[in-house]
């Protein structure tokens, strides 16, 4: 029988901008853990927003695409988001400052489910974190 508590998502978030404020576009790549396949693809933009507020969005809407109470791992290469988070665990919760709507919802749907963090460098050749800002960046220069 398949316990809800032992699954496993990795969620991969990429994001990308020309200018801040700007175009920016989101992208989220979802895996199921126990399978390795794809469970979600999300992606999308803003025509004026700024580079933080696609880091942000980029793993609030792939958090959304897991299921509540399973275990899901975000992979990304913002350090403001990882900032952030690490604030946050520290029980001290910074908001988000110019994005306090976006980090209220991100708070908001971590408690729904087990979430960790782990940093992906810029650059590294990981093929899901690739699919991602490739997307984030497509969606950017549609906007542009």
């Amino acid at each position: 029988m398949n316990d809800p508590h032992r699954s496993q998502y990795a969620v991969w978030a990429g994001s990308a901008g020309n200018r801040s404020p700007g175009p920016g576009g989101w992208a989220s790549v979802v895996i199921h853990g126990s399978t390795g396949l794809e469970h979600a693809i999300v992606s999308g933009g803003d025509d004026l927003s700024t580079d933080h507020a696609m880091e942000l969005t980029a793993v609030f809407m792939g958090l959304t695409r897991v299921p509540r109470d399973v275990t899901a791992t975000v992979f990304t290469d913002s350090k403001f988001v990882l900032d952030l988070v690490g604030i946050l665990s520290e029980g001290w919760n910074p908001g988000g400052g110019e994005h306090e709507e976006l980090w209220s919802r991100l708070v908001e749907e971590c408690g729904k489910r087990f979430v960790s963090w782990q940093e992906v460098a810029a650059g590294d050749d990981v093929p899901h974190q690739a699919r991602a800002s490739m997307l984030a960046q497509a969606e950017a220069a549609g906007i542009a």
